[in-house]
């Protein structure tokens, strides 16, 4: 799931293009800005070369089109369903570095902070270019084992099935670990039982594990981007002692 809280200024990939006659005219012989396209390029270079290959891409100027940040789905090419979010943000100007990290949902606040792990940072000097290549492909060691990590994850959720009084007690843990609020449990609730997508049930149309974690992200939407990272976390951690619980049984 991509999101940013402002979207006044959302522009496409090819419109990044646009700006690269700019980076390079602030080009000295200490600051050396990558130009946003050829960021993205770089970036969707390696991911490739590593096995990987992009899915959605949003991206957002700031401070009057000298800053970038772009969320960007990493996809396994094996499977849609193994994907994890990459969050970008560099700066024409001395701003920002230019930087990366990785999260299931991972989101950009407007106050400029990326919310996510496995953080990439590189000052924007002489030779960046060169050390983000390498940089990047180590970084995509990260990409793979947070991709194979979820992926395990998710099966087992898919395999768990709860009896319903027990995926009530844990809809109201979801409310007592601060994942949900009193005014979104009704949809929890009913995202569960009557889920909106049929992909969230398993291949008898049953409810799973899967379809209860489903049914607590999409009560997030809407919800303040801030805390997203971290409530998406705690439900990860909810839903997986459910899960042992259930196969365990």
């Amino acid at each position: 799931m991509l999101m940013f809280t402002n979207e006044d200024n959302v522009v496409t990939r090819q419109d990044l293009s646009n700006f690269d006659d700019k980076a390079l005219a602030l080009h000295t012989r200490s600051h050396r800005p990558v130009p946003f396209s050829q960021g993205i390029d770089l970036v969707q270079d390696v991911a490739e070369a590593a096995g990987f290959r992009f899915g959605e891409e949003q991206y957002v100027l700031a401070r009057n089109d000298t800053q970038l940040f772009g969320l960007i789905e990493i996809v396994n090419f094996t499977s849609d369903e193994s994907k994890i979010c990459l969050g970008i943000r560099s700066a024409l100007n001395k701003s920002l570095s230019w930087q990366a990290c990785l999260g299931e949902a991972l989101s950009i606040c407007t106050n400029l902070d990326l919310f996510g792990s496995v953080v990439l940072k590189r000052k924007q000097t002489t030779f960046i270019m060169n050390d983000l290549r390498a940089m990047l492909s180590n970084f995509m060691g990260g990409v793979r084992q947070s991709i194979e990590d979820r992926a395990t994850q998710v099966a087992r959720y898919k395999q768990a099935q709860l009896q319903d009084s027990t995926a009530n007690h844990t809809i109201i843990q979801m409310l007592r670990t601060g994942i949900i609020n009193t005014q979104r449990v009704e949809k929890v609730v009913n995202e569960y039982y009557e889920p909106t997508h049929a992909e969230h049930l398993n291949e008898n149309g049953e409810r799973t594990n899967w379809t209860l974690f489903n049914a607590a992200t999409e009560a997030f939407k809407g919800s303040p981007i801030s805390t997203y990272t971290e409530r998406s976390q705690k439900l990860h951690d909810l839903i997986g002692k459910a899960t042992d619980y259930a196969l365990a049984a």
